[in-house]
């Protein structure tokens, strides 16, 4: 987490990626467990290492800010671009995580916009998802005028 006087910045947790790290690790030891695949290690290799960089390069274009009135959405790539979503626009906060996530203290938040109506916007893989949606709900409040 980033902090600054203005603003907050999060990024997905290291270990939101646990689904991929096991990817990775069935190509790299694939091969060296089952005999069948031993030709196969060359790609496994590479297959491993294009895995390791979409998570390092995923993670590092994520990104979750929020600044006095205003909370920045950027999921990264595909098509990474920042969205601003005044607090005021904010309806709602849902946590969703799976078994797997909560007991790697993560999850994802879906932010429900007031408008366009429906309109629901994910950060996922967050640390801390109960004090995080806490946080964000305290300040949509604020800037509409609920306490």
């Amino acid at each position: 987490m980033v902090t600054s006087e203005s603003s907050v910045t999060i990024r997905p947790a290291w270990s939101s990626y646990f689904v991929f790290y096991t990817a990775a690790a069935l190509f790299l030891l694939g091969p060296q467990v089952n005999p069948q695949y031993a030709p196969y290690r060359t790609e496994g290799l590479v297959i491993c290492g294009l895995i390791a960089a979409f998570v390092i390069l995923r993670r590092s274009t994520t990104a979750y800010t929020w600044t006095d009135g205003v909370l920045i959405v950027n999921n990264g790539i595909p098509g990474g671009r920042d969205e601003e979503i005044p607090f005021a626009n904010i309806d709602s906060v849902e946590l969703r995580r799976g078994l797997t996530q909560s007991a790697l203290g993560i999850g994802n938040l879906a932010v429900h916009l007031k408008s366009p109506q429906g309109e629901v916007r994910v950060l996922y893989g967050v640390r801390n998802p109960k004090g995080l949606r806490d946080q964000i709900l305290k300040r949509a409040g604020a800037s509409s005028g609920v306490e």
